[in-house]
């Protein structure tokens, strides 16, 4: 009798580490990073205590990276090259060989997406109740003024989309009324530029844990670079400077990105995400029309240092907002 209850509490403290094992990795496949234990970091040890003698189960857990973590520094980057290689190849070939390559560019992501609809995609997991009801923006909204450090956040991206990202404005008024020079400097601009975002491209994808202090950090030093820009007296002095506003926008958006991901609830990530998209490419026709009549009105320079110097005064006016919070790292759900 003794050793048929031994055998039992055997099997029923196995089934229980097993089952501790398997909730947590059916928890990081979901991306909730929730074991049986609560919340943790992922990448980390899972501890399954049993009653009676002392045991553990231990099992190694590696967390998937936040969804657009490879893609956002790629999407980014892909919208400054492309601009500076339409403007060597305005200069080299003409305007009319432009339009013919950016036609001949759409055949392939064509041909591409509908290759994928053979493909099979995997089923659409289940959906909660009312998930599409017409008030899921109210509602991710709603959760969003409940989340001050999503706020803050999006507050930066919003200033920055929509008064700091006016590149095609500011730098043509820059190349033809500052530097006196056409359509090929205009190029040699946005090639910097992309080279610069091109390296911050690089940086962001070890970015994996971003702090609130340093998107506060990196969104002034954005400001300050475009300012600097808007006042540098020749050539030699502005392209250093330009490419180091690419880095920086670079780090800025994919860190902004990722904390974003990271901080809510996979339940409305992708009501929230919409939102955050929403406010930062809705911006754009908002501050494109304002930038470009106080750049005509007052000159390049005065309509660059607006555009640097908007997202630099927000990015004070949300540190001191972190400051009299809790400026603690963004927490990580994975």
């Amino acid at each position: 009798m003794i050793t048929k209850d031994l055998q039992s509490e055997r099997t029923v403290n196995h089934s229980r580490s097993w089952k501790s094992n398997a909730e947590t990795q059916s928890a990081c496949q979901r991306g909730t990073g929730i074991g049986p234990r609560g919340p943790r970091e992922g990448g980390g040890l899972t501890i399954g205590n049993t009653p009676g003698p002392p045991r553990c189960h231990i099992a190694v857990v590696s967390c998937p990276r936040p969804p657009g973590a490879g893609t956002q520094p790629v999407f980014q980057a892909t919208r400054l090259i492309g601009p500076a290689l339409a403007s060597l190849l305005i200069v080299s070939a003409g305007t009319g060989w432009v339009f013919a390559v950016n036609a001949v560019c759409y055949p392939g992501p064509t041909i591409g997406l509908l290759r994928l609809a053979g493909t099979g995609p995997a089923r659409p997991s289940a959906r909660q109740p009312g998930a599409q009801h017409p008030g899921a923006l109210r509602a991710a909204v709603r959760y969003v003024r409940r989340r001050p450090d999503i706020v803050r956040t999006i507050v930066l991206v919003g200033m920055l989309g929509t008064f700091g990202l006016n590149f095609p404005i500011v730098l043509t008024a820059m190349a033809k009324s500052a530097f006196g020079g056409s359509a090929g400097l205009y190029g040699l601009f946005n090639l910097i530029l992309a080279i610069g975002s091109a390296a911050g491209a690089l940086l962001a994808g070890a970015c994996a844990r971003p702090r609130a202090l340093v998107l506060v950090l990196s969104a002034a030093a954005f400001g300050l670079l475009q300012v600097a820009a808007a006042i540098a007296p020749d050539l030699a002095t502005f392209l250093p400077l330009l490419a180091a506003m690419g880095f920086v926008n670079l780090v800025f958006q994919a860190m902004a990105n990722a904390s974003v991901q990271l901080s809510v609830d996979p339940d409305l990530r992708g009501r929230v995400m919409g939102l955050y998209l929403l406010v930062f490419i809705g911006g754009t026709p908002i501050g494109a029309p304002v930038i470009g009549a106080l750049t005509n009105q007052f000159g390049a320079r005065a309509g660059m240092i607006i555009c640097g110097g908007v997202p630099a005064l927000t990015a004070v006016v949300v540190a001191g907002l972190v400051s009299r919070g809790r400026p603690a790292q963004i927490p990580n759900r994975y």
